[in-house]
């Protein structure tokens, strides 16, 4: 982040051409955000100017909700929103693994997705912590032979379940949606070419259990498998880098809308089995 610096005179001064960088990775409402934070924690003591950030970054926030929204407002679904899971009702024993609800960027997921030069009707593409369905509905306009989502929390399956009921009546020709309530980890591997699709949904012991499950499926039958993972959890990417698949790192413009920008990266699995 450039260094946003405040003076003796309590006047904020800003870096112009450190921030610049930083605007171009991550557009303007992100170094607007993470400006406003900083200056923020440096006026804490000034109850007045910390409760005009607060008001601004606030607005901010919403002002990028309605950003997000517009697919939902296109076809009447609801994925929009960040909830943590401690609002959530989870039965699953990796709940301390799991990571926030956050949809995915329309914008980001095609320019993605353009990257697979691939025959989309020969692949299932599986999407491991689906929340409210919003990736489910992006990728079931690619010709896939079968959209699969997993997700352990009920409230965002019930809502997954209504998001592609009306989505369906709005877009008629879509491949056939598999919404799964459960564990990630308990979900077996498809015996089909795949693309497995993460936005980073967890970490630590459920990530390395699927990514396990992916490797040994694989093992038994050799196949076309593609990890697409979108997040910056290095411990995941770790462990993604230790299937020894193929590794590719897409260049994704930022999408100017959201706050966060992440890696996109894709794992592949080798062509000869003696790489394994």
């Amino acid at each position: 982040m450039p260094r946003l610096s405040v003076s003796n005179e309590e006047n904020i001064s800003v870096h112009v051409p450190k921030i610049l960088p930083f605007l171009l990775e991550n557009g303007p409402l992100g170094t607007a955000a993470e400006s406003l934070r900083y200056m923020q924690r440096n006026v804490n003591r000034f109850a007045v100017l910390k409760r005009i950030f607060d008001i601004t970054i606030d607005l901010l926030y919403k002002f990028q909700c309605f950003l997000d929204g517009s697919f939902d407002r296109l076809y009447g679904t609801d994925t929009s929103g960040i909830i943590s899971l401690e609002n959530l009702t989870i039965r699953s024993n990796n709940v301390e693994t799991g990571i926030r609800y956050e949809p995915m960027s329309v914008r980001t997921f095609a320019q993605i997705m353009n990257h697979l030069t691939i025959n989309f009707s020969d692949f299932q593409f599986v999407d491991f912590g689906s929340g409210k369905g919003r990736v489910l509905l992006l990728a079931s306009k690619y010709g896939f032979d079968k959209v699969i989502g997993i997700e352990f929390a009920q409230e965002l399956h019930n809502i997954a379940t209504n998001n592609i009921r009306i989505y369906k009546n709005h877009i008629k020709k879509v491949s056939r949606i598999e919404n799964i309530y459960g564990d990630a980890t308990s979900f077996v591997i498809p015996n089909k070419p795949l693309i497995i699709f993460f936005y980073s949904p967890f970490r630590g012991k459920t990530m390395k259990q699927v990514l396990d499950n992916v490797y040994e499926s694989f093992a038994a039958n050799h196949r076309k498998i593609s990890i697409i993972f979108y997040g910056k959890n290095t411990e995941s990417i770790e462990l993604l880098k230790a299937l020894n698949f193929q590794l590719k790192e897409i260049e994704v413009p930022p999408d100017f809308s959201r706050f966060l920008q992440y890696q996109s990266l894709l794992f592949t699995s080798p062509n000869d089995s003696s790489m394994l």
